[in-house]
């Protein structure tokens, strides 16, 4: 039998009511309690957050200026960041150590820098960051005639590059330019390696391209920056008359600069480089002579400078050696500086087919063999008579 509900009475409508709104007021100043909460923490929040980016970014802050001394024992941002704090530098050394983590700026420079509380994170750190301290170069002179190995021995020892370093660059990396040997036999699709040492099979195909000259290079560079500096060198040395010349000639570039590498070898003076150009290109042109017989070119195929030549070392197997193969060496036996480029292209006028070395470095001439034997014995008098004083004055000379 279902129960019938008792009517509410008024008392208890008026306490339901009550009740309701009490809850009702409690829901309420709960909103409000965390809203007011959020709104404090997001000004704690902003208030902390442009007190960061004004020492983050050094936005308004109140000139200092400190002298810092970084070593091996400190040379960390975490290491300085109390100091840089203590100094007026930064306020919350916390944070730099995290922003110079994030931003990989951690490992400092060594040495003494000058700081002021106007510089940001950014800034400071910049200034004193290993990633961005000057890299240290050296200065190296390249002299005229020395061979590709001299010159990447040289880079070795003046701590540019390991000279295996170099080779490995010089056989490995692509040099696009247009008058090296390898790119003109890969024009002309002359690539036997046999027949045609330079093309890549050892470091002497870039043999007479390495310009002689002074050049600004990093300790410890990159090998292939080394060789291209050199070669945009050659490059630009060998302007656009002389490769006007190469056409009025007729002539290779890879035959010019192989001209011009034995006269450099040759020539001590510059009086002499264009008549020994002359020599070397009367000799190529005439019937009379198979071999040009130039010693520096026995010397290269030799790989040592002897003062003086044998009979045994005349005839050594090598393709430059020009005792025993016709016309023009492989290729050039050093790199020849601009004056001995010059007397390739600009041989002197005259019809001398000999020449032999003085002991003040000039050379006797000749057109015949005659003349030649008269020259021979005066410059061998004349080493004669040299060593002779020589060794007087050394036998005058007081005992030390």
């Amino acid at each position: 039998m279902a129960q019938r509900k008792e009517p509410l009475s008024a008392m208890n409508k008026t306490a339901l009511q009550s009740e309701k709104k009490a809850t009702g007021m409690q829901v309420y100043w709960s909103i409000v309690r965390y809203v007011g909460f959020i709104l404090i923490v997001a000004v704690l929040l902003s208030v902390f957050l442009i007190v960061l980016s004004n020492d983050m970014f050094s936005f308004v802050k109140p000139e200092e200026n400190f002298t810092i001394v970084i070593t091996e024992d400190n040379d960390t941002a975490g290491a300085i960041a109390e100091e840089l704090q203590n100094n007026g530098i930064i306020n919350h050394p916390l944070f730099f150590r995290i922003y110079a983590k994030i931003t990989g700026n951690e490992k400092l420079n060594p040495g003494t820098y000058e700081l002021s509380s106007t510089l940001g994170y950014e800034a400071l750190l910049y200034k004193m960051s290993l990633k961005n301290a000057p890299r240290a170069t050296v200065d190296v002179t390249v002299p005229e005639g020395y061979t590709v190995a001299e010159i990447f021995a040289l880079l070795e020892e003046k701590g540019v590059c390991t000279a295996a370093d170099l080779e490995r660059s010089a056989l490995e990396d692509e040099f696009n330019y247009s008058f090296l040997p390898a790119a003109s036999a890969a024009a002309s699709g002359e690539t036997d390696a046999e027949e045609t040492p330079q093309v890549r099979t050892d470091v002497r195909w870039l043999e007479g391209y390495l310009f002689p000259d002074t050049y600004t290079f990093y300790v410890d560079d990159t090998p292939k920056r080394v060789l291209k500096k050199f070669l945009s060198n050659f490059s630009g040395k060998f302007s656009a008359i002389l490769r006007k010349r190469l056409e009025e000639l007729n002539m290779s570039m890879a035959d010019v600069i192989n001209v011009a590498s034995m006269v450099e070898k040759e020539a001590k003076l510059d009086q002499d480089r264009k008549v020994i150009a002359s020599v070397i290109y009367n000799r190529l042109e005439s019937d009379s002579f198979a071999c040009l017989q130039i010693d520096a070119t026995v010397q290269y195929a030799l790989g040592e400078h002897k003062e003086s030549l044998t009979a045994e070392d005349l005839k050594i197997n090598s393709p430059y050696n020009t005792y025993v193969v016709e016309g023009l060496p492989a290729g050039p036996i050093c790199n020849p500086g601009l004056q001995s480029i010059y007397a390739a292209l600009y041989p002197a006028a005259g019809g001398y087919y000999y020449y032999v070395a003085r002991p003040d470095g000039s050379h006797y001439f000749a057109k015949t063999s005659a003349d030649h034997s008269k020259n021979v014995a005066k410059a061998a008098q004349e080493f004669k008579d040299e060593a002779a004083k020589a060794a007087a004055k050394a036998t005058a000379a007081p005992a030390a």
